[in-house]
């Protein structure tokens, strides 16, 4: 298990893999950007991407940047950008084309394919970029996205299914 990037007195770009049998953390590369209230999602290849991100200016400060973290390396490298800066994102959910979406922090989706490497805009958009929502794989394929919150601090009820 890769745990990357956080916040403490400052924002790091420190990552330690996890290893859930010995109960260890195992220091390996750093990240390019420090970053935290990021998202992070597996590639079918085994590679992790991070994307999104707040620095230390918190509302201020949200970056569209992303990279990979290659476990075989234990590396990262500079991954296309967001086409919008984002942050409080959830986990990336990995569709069944082996492309992620992310969703968050924007009224609009995104979804990553590592066969181009790049992001592309999903078609349509929510009423409001929802922070901290859920995404659920649904077994036909869809995703569920659901709860959050807008630049209030309401938290809403409202629910969008994105059909790939």
């Amino acid at each position: 298990m890769l745990l990357a990037g956080g916040r403490g007195l400052e924002v790091n770009a420190t990552a330690e893999l996890y290893d859930p049998k010995s109960g260890t953390f195992t220091e390996t590369g750093h990240m390019i950007t420090a970053r935290y209230k990021h998202t992070a999602g597996l590639l079918p290849d085994g590679r992790v991407l991070q994307a999104g991100n707040s620095d230390e200016r918190d509302w201020r400060g949200n970056l569209s940047s992303a990279e990979l973290f290659d476990p075989k390396h234990g590396t990262f490298s500079a991954a296309s950008s967001l086409n919008e800066a984002r942050f409080k994102l959830p986990p990336a959910v990995q569709l069944p084309s082996g492309r992620l979406l992310i969703a968050g922090g924007s009224r609009q989706a995104e979804i990553y394919d590592q066969g181009v490497g790049r992001f592309t805009l999903v078609a349509g958009d929510m009423i409001d970029g929802r922070h901290f929502m859920t995404e659920t794989l649904l077994a036909d394929g869809r995703v569920l996205l659901t709860g959050g919150y807008a630049n209030t601090p309401e938290a809403t009820t409202q629910t969008w299914v994105y059909k790939p």
